[in-house]
């Protein structure tokens, strides 16, 4: 998802509230029936529910949409991102 208006990247930390399940429109942390953990915008709609990349460029590994049969577990929903901060002399 390091992409768009607020991209979360490798090495970010985030926050996630695991109460809240999310809605459409919210990113979420989910883990796949694979065993792998992803960072995806939930998305419900007529055509059912999945999760989906919200970068534009899109580079990683895992789909750009993720059917629902391929998630085991939506873990909750993300509330707050801290971004690394390159380029920093110590």
């Amino acid at each position: 998802m390091c992409g768009g208006k607020r991209p979360i990247c490798d090495g970010d930390i985030i926050v996630v509230n695991m109460a809240d399940k999310g809605c459409s429109g919210q990113v979420v942390v989910a883990r796949l029936v694979d065993g792998s953990f992803v960072c995806k915008a939930l998305k419900e709609d007529k055509f059912g529910r999945r999760l989906m990349s919200l970068n534009p460029l899109y580079t990683n590994s895992a789909p750009p949409v993720i059917p629902a049969e391929d998630v085991d577990e939506v873990i909750g929903r993300v509330v707050w991102v801290q971004g690394a901060l390159n380029g920093v002399e110590e």
